[in-house]
């Protein structure tokens, strides 16, 4: 499937943001419908985000199944200016005649391969190993300002393991419950992912704490988030790191939703809605543990 890249036009300083962003997500439905947020490292040319991963992957199966997906790109996490931006769209997996050569010669790391290099990746795209997703946006939208630390409700931590061992999907490279809740623990920022009344996935970037089970997610009350979660809604947070491509970590939650404050009696909403997410179902990924078991 091929798709050229035009798509709106985007405001002052976004193109050049999205040039230069190393740090993406992409949300897509999971085979019941459900969201899941992925990390890959976007890459802009043409008017449209690229994405460069193997064909076998979930991300690669719910989107041949749902096509319609969202992309945020965002700054670090603990960039003083955090800034975000989500471009939704529909996904095409490129041929390798249709990759821009700006970006088929360009690594994970932003970095352009050398001559041996960059023949592997011909070769892995041509055998249908690796794919390029391609994602014109038809919509884009700066996405609201995270909550101020001091917005975030405090969670009482209740001691003993979290209850994630059910939770816990299976891998090579998963971490242990205890390192899941751990890593968790030691960031503010997740990518939150919902589907909206027409079924096209979104994302957005909240703050979040955990508790027993439970990611506690601070949403703006202007997130149209909060209109894709009803009562009960099924959603997903995604929380990572990249220092470098054998170091990167990072958690996967899947579960359904609920509101765990509301206002007083008579008084008018806050600027910030507190969600929680129970966690069904966590990915974890630790690529620090490839090859430790030999």
């Amino acid at each position: 499937m091929t798709s050229s890249g035009q798509g709106p036009q985007l405001g002052p300083g976004v193109e050049t943001f999205l040039e230069s962003a190393g740090r993406g997500f992409l949300v897509t439905r999971r085979r019941d419908g459900s969201p899941t947020t992925h990390p890959l490292t976007p890459l802009w040319a043409d008017g449209a985000i690229h994405f460069n991963t193997y064909r076998k992957s979930a991300k690669v199966r719910n989107v041949l199944r749902h096509p319609r997906v969202s992309c945020v790109v965002t700054s670090a996490d603990d960039d003083p200016a955090y800034f975000a931006v989500e471009c939704r769209g529909t996904a095409v997996v490129l041929d390798l005649a249709d990759i821009p050569t700006t970006i088929l010669g360009v690594d994970d790391q932003g970095e352009v391969m050398g001559g041996a290099d960059l023949a592997r990746v011909r070769h892995n795209v041509a055998s249908g190993k690796r794919i390029y997703l391609r994602v014109v946006p038809e919509e884009w939208t700066v996405c609201e300002p995270l909550a101020p630390p001091e917005a975030v409700a405090p969670v009482a931590r209740t001691p003993g393991p979290m209850a994630l061992g059910d939770a816990l999907a299976p891998s090579h490279i998963a971490m242990t419950a205890e390192e899941a809740e751990a890593f968790m623990r030691q960031k503010q920022v997740a990518i939150l992912g919902t589907v909206d009344a027409e079924g096209t996935p979104r994302g957005r970037p909240v703050r979040y704490t955990v508790g027993r089970g439970v990611l506690h997610l601070t949403v703006p009350r202007s997130s149209p988030s909060l209109v894709d979660l009803a009562e009960g809604s099924a959603a997903a947070a995604t929380v990572e790191e990249f220092p470098t491509y054998n170091k990167i970590r990072g958690i996967m939650a899947h579960g359904p939703t609920r509101y765990l404050m509301a206002p007083p009696s008579g008084e008018e909403p806050g600027e910030w809605a507190e969600v929680g997410l129970r966690i069904d179902r966590l990915v974890t990924f630790d690529f620090g543990k490839i090859g430790r078991a030999h």
